[in-house]
């Protein structure tokens, strides 16, 4: 691992344990065997940290999905249900990303984040939609309404959801709380 990853992983631990709001380079410095001027020369700042976590974990996360969206051993609706299964694996390894991803508010202050943020959900949104779309081709999946507008539904449920896991303080309980999102998932599609 390179200093620059390892600053990134020791940043999200520190996000996880302080809320990104109370994130500072002078608290990274703190969890790592790293002063304050060493952070600085490989992030320039508090900002591109966060970039810099948000591409890391972005790569991880479509690299993850991209695997479960390729199976052509599973229909619409089985790819739709291993999709979230993905996020919510990653979820658990990285409970600390509820933090980055889910916070209110959080990258309004940070253009290049909030443009990041943007079209993460726009793509999330096509590839719920797409499959969506595919499942009523081959009769997997019935619905009436709008696909994008489902698909905004399903994630906007699965949002909330793991919001309600983070401002509960369970996401070491994610496995079970997110049965609730899958139990009604299944009833809906």
């Amino acid at each position: 691992m390179n200093r620059r990853e390892e600053i990134i992983l020791a940043s999200t631990k520190v996000i996880g344990n302080e809320g990104i709001k109370s994130f500072t380079i002078k608290k990274l410095a703190m969890n790592l065997p790293l002063t304050e001027g060493a952070i600085y020369r490989h992030f320039k700042s508090k900002e591109e940290i966060l970039l810099a976590i948000f591409d890391h974990f972005s790569f991880i996360i479509e690299k993850k999905i991209t695997t479960v969206l390729l199976d052509e051993n599973l229909n619409p609706r089985e790819n739709i249900f291993e999709f979230f299964n993905s996020l919510k694996q990653i979820f658990k390894e990285n409970p600390e990303l509820i933090y980055l991803f889910f916070s209110e508010g959080t990258f309004i202050d940070i253009p290049a984040l909030t443009t990041k943020t943007l079209q993460m959900m726009d793509t999330k949104i096509k590839i719920i939609s797409d499959l969506l779309i595919k499942g009523q081709k081959t009769g997997d999946i019935n619905f009436e309404i709008p696909v994008q507008e489902f698909a905004k539904m399903i994630l906007g449920y699965f949002r909330l959801s793991v919001m309600k896991i983070k401002l509960k303080g369970e996401s070491d309980n994610i496995e079970i709380r997110l049965g609730e999102f899958f139990n009604a998932l299944k009833k809906i599609i």
